[in-house]
């Protein structure tokens, strides 16, 4: 129960720190990144589940993200990157169908 509850905060505690983060810092731009906190808590809970078809897709979530991070700074190939993200629906469907 507390695990949902947290998940259901991360956006409010992500939107704060992405406010104090530009009003004081001036750091808009780094500071989207706060909110890959919120699936990536969700993600986290999920993994903590003994449902296994949820497992599954939360680490495709992980594995999308992680990849894409490697290859815009790696490469810098963030504009055909993001196509990993279909990954995550073409899964999930596999799983749950």
């Amino acid at each position: 129960m507390l695990k949902r509850k947290i998940v259901a905060v991360t956006p409010l505690v992500a939107t704060l720190v992405f406010l104090l983060l530009g009003f004081i810092w001036e750091a808009w731009h780094p500071g989207w990144i706060v909110f890959l906190s919120i699936p990536i808590v969700g993600t986290i809970e999920k993994i903590t589940r003994k449902n296994m078809k949820a497992k599954i897709t939360s680490l495709t979530f992980l594995f999308c993200l992680i990849t894409f991070f490697i290859l815009g700074f790696a490469w810098g190939a963030w504009h055909p990157g993001w196509l990993v993200f279909f990954l995550i629906p073409i899964v999930s469907t596999l799983v749950y169908s």
